[in-house]
This record gives structure tokens, sequence and C-alpha cells, in this order.
């Protein structure tokens, strides 16, 4: 299989020889984490989350925002408190479907940036 041709990201042909189906070599682990911060900004994260999420520096997570949307990242922090969820029901609804997801997701072993 080429890495190409529907692997999973995080993944090489190589990896998936192997008997757990992932490897601890780091330059599998290094690609994996650069293809999750990839992912999570074609997507939209915002910069900060991605550095966060994947331990990508946060200039090097910029310039990859930069790169793929044409504009910086927005700044801003994200909300922080109760208060800002409990103002709306819509708010609400959505921090709970993701918080589900995410559990149901999280149970699998899979890494912050993966789950997310």
């Amino acid at each position: 299989m080429k890495p190409g041709d529907g692997a999973p990201f995080g993944t090489t042909a190589f990896c998936e020889q192997t008997p757990r189906g992932g490897c601890d070599l780091a330059i599998c682990m290094e690609i994996g984490r650069l293809q999750e911060a990839l992912r999570l900004t074609q997507l939209g994260a915002r910069a900060g989350l991605v550095s966060q999420l994947t331990g990508l520096e946060k200039t090097a997570a910029n310039r990859l925002y930069r790169r793929l949307h044409g504009r910086l990242s927005p700044s801003g922090l994200m909300p922080f408190t109760d208060a800002w969820y409990l103002k709306c029901d819509q708010r609400m609804l959505h921090a709970s479907q993701v918080w589900y997801l995410h559990k149901r997701l999280a149970g699998d072993g899979r890494s912050p940036g993966r789950t997310l």
C-alpha cells in the first residue's frame, strides 16, 4: 500500500505491517503529528489549538494556517467559563454533542488531534 492509497493519516505502509498496527519509530510519530496538525488546520482549527493538541510550535502552526487559508489565524481566547454556554440553549446543545462525541472517540486510545 502506498502512503496516499487510503491509509489513515498518521500511518505509513511500514507502520501498518507491524503487529500492533503502528510503530514507535520517532520519524513515524513525527509524521503522524504533522499530518494531524495539517488536517486540523484544513478543518479550520485555530493555530493555538493545533499547537496545543499536536505539540507543534505555535509559530509553525501559524505559518501552516497562513499558508493553507491565506490569512492569519483568528486571534482571541476560546470561551472558558460555564456562563458562556449557559447563556444560549443552542451553545449548550452543541457543547453537549461535542462532549459526547469526544468521550466516545477518546475511549479508542487515539491521540488528542485524531480524537478532535
